[in-house]
């Protein structure tokens, strides 16, 4: 190598790491927050109560004509699983959030279980979809933490998502904004994401919501059936690259319940 073509490539090394100094300055947020590999859309493409990667409850104003500016707070707790991995590669995200049930809009955010080597991986991730999810860096998770989320609707377009780890003290809070969101729906979920297809749902075992809520907008907090029949759908997921989950009936204490999500292949 002549010392021409050295001198070329420090000069593209010194560049090069001034445009990443530069961008980072920019863009502050993206920084912090590493892309997720995989995109958590609502392709729930609900039929009577099956989708082919969501499983859980969903809470509307009424089943058939869902009405915008339904809810503003949604809240759940619950406890990261031990997934029972093969050789193969799965996957499985629960979380918390507004809109998606048949709106265009989901704001999101929870935990990813994967299965990967026969290794189990856990993050934290947000979402604000049609946008990429994020997974949330310094924020390790382990099988048996009890999580507890919440996404809020503050006006005005903006939202404030925030997730609490209380076995091992640790919490994520931030403010977003989605101006098309139409805030029609609240979900507690148990997904299997997607990156080009629905991907193979990781063996969860068995994951159950408590502490499930959500407000309406004027303020009222009511569990997922609260507003009585035709107001709430039950959820079974028939993912078509293998893993079904299928969520039990609801339990209430007051204005939240709790319901459990059972995998089976």
């Amino acid at each position: 190598m002549n010392p021409f073509t050295v001198k070329n490539i420090k000069s593209l090394i010194v560049l090069t790491a001034v445009l990443v100094a530069v961008m980072l300055m920019i863009t502050p947020t993206l920084a912090i927050y590493a892309d997720n590999i995989q995109t958590s859309a609502p392709r729930i493409k609900i039929r009577e109560g099956t989708s082919t990667n969501w499983s859980g409850y969903a809470s509307v104003s009424n089943i058939n004509k869902p009405a915008n500016n339904f809810v503003t707070d949604v809240k759940g707790s619950w406890t990261v699983p031990t997934l029972t991995c093969g050789s193969s590669a799965t996957y499985s995200a629960i979380w918390v959030g507004i809109d998606g049930y048949t709106s265009n809009t989901v704001e999101q955010l929870g935990t990813e279980q994967d299965c990967s080597g026969g290794t189990q991986q856990n993050y934290v991730w947000y979402e604000m979809y049609p946008k990429n999810s994020y997974n949330v860096s310094n924020f390790p998770i382990y099988p048996g933490d009890v999580m507890t989320a919440e996404v809020k609707y503050t006006g005005s377009g903006k939202f404030q998502l925030s997730i609490t780890d209380t076995t091992h003290p640790n919490s994520f809070s931030q403010p977003f904004t989605s101006k098309s969101a139409k805030i029609s729906s609240a979900e507690w979920v148990m997904e299997a994401p997607w990156w080009g297809g629905v991907l193979p749902l990781a063996n969860f075992g068995t994951v159950t919501f408590t502490n499930a809520q959500y407000k309406d907008s004027a303020g009222n907090a009511f569990a997922i059936d609260g507003k009585g029949a035709g107001t709430y759908d039950a959820i079974t997921m028939n993912d078509p690259s293998g893993g079904h989950s299928t969520p039990s009936g609801l339990t209430n204490a007051g204005p939240s319940s709790s319901f459990s999500m059972s995998y089976t292949p």
